[in-house]
Order: C-alpha cells, then sequence, then structure tokens
C-alpha cells in the first residue's frame, strides 16, 4: 500500500525541501520533515486512487500553477477548460481534507435535506427535483468511506461540464 498525501506533494514542494509540521489536534511539532512524509498516511486512499489523483489531476493542475499562475506577472486570462481543472482541483483538495465522515454527513445527504427545505418554503418538490444535475445512486451496505472514495473517483471521470443525459 503507498503512502497517500491529502496535501498534494507538488504543493509541499513550492515551500521548501524541508518543513515544520503543527497537528493541532495532538498538539505535535515536528521539525525538518520531507514533502515526501508530510500530509501522507499509508492507506488513505487505494492505490488505484493515488494513480487516478496523479493521472487524472494533480500532474494537470502542478503543470498549469508552474507555467500559468506562477509565471504570470499581471493578469492572467482562463480558459472554460482551465477554471474547470482549478474547480476539481480544489474540489478534490477540500474531500481530502475534510475526511470521510465529515464529507459523507455534508454531501450524501444534501438532496434529501434540501427536500425539506423546498416543502417547508411551498416548492414543488417533484419540479425541484427535476433540476438536480445527477440522481444519487444509493448502494446496499456501501460504507461512508466506500461511498468517499467513489465520490473521488466520479470527480476524477468527469470533464466538470455540465451535460444533460
Amino acid at each position: 500500500m503507498k503512502n497517500s498525501h491529502y496535501v498534494p506533494r507538488f504543493i509541499l514542494k513550492k515551500f521548501s525541501d524541508r518543513l515544520c509540521l503543527y497537528n493541532i489536534k495532538t498538539k505535535e511539532y515536528k521539525e525538518n520533515v520531507k514533502p515526501e512524509k508530510a500530509y501522507a498516511a499509508k492507506g488513505f486512499y487505494d492505490d488505484v486512487i493515488e494513480d487516478n489523483l496523479n493521472l487524472k489531476i494533480e500532474s494537470e493542475f502542478s503543470n498549469f500553477l508552474s507555467e500559468r499562475i506562477l509565471k504570470c506577472e499581471s493578469t492572467i486570462e482562463l480558459s472554460r477548460k482551465e477554471l474547470r481543472l482549478i474547480k476539481k482541483f480544489l474540489l478534490i483538495s477540500i474531500m481530502r481534507s475534510v475526511g470521510t465522515e465529515d464529507f459523507v454527513q455534508k454531501e450524501k445527504y444534501f438532496y434529501e435535506s434540501l427536500g425539506e427545505i423546498y416543502e417547508r418554503n411551498g416548492i414543488d418538490k417533484n419540479e425541484a427535483e427535476k433540476e438536480r444535475p445527477f440522481i444519487e445512486v444509493k448502494i446496499p451496505s456501501e460504507t461512508n468511506r466506500e461511498y468517499w472514495l467513489r465520490t473521488i473517483n466520479v470527480i476524477l471521470d468527469t470533464d466538470g461540464s455540465q451535460k444533460k443525459f
């Protein structure tokens, strides 16, 4: 099982070849940590997702950051594709940082709680359902971690456009 990073190494390497880390939960302070060892855990993802993160988002975003953003001297105009890349990278980054349980509690039941809000405000729930960008697949006996990993894969596999099926 690979050492999985929840903060990408290419971001950490922009700071230094050695980092100082402080864990706010444990109050532990570490000095001279290599970026390869920082913000990582064995088995945080499975090896397939770790590879997909690198191939489908991190390498492309790293190149974009280095070649377009960091070299920019004044104004930058972004194409729709570049904007989708930024959004996708940030969404994945948020999912990595909040972890499985927090993500699942906020995401998995979003549309269910939205339906209750519609009803309280006199909005036709059936009409509102037509505006949903997708219908959530419910997989019996799927764990929260499996749902979180599946959601990461869905994001990695989409181009970020809102195609209607």
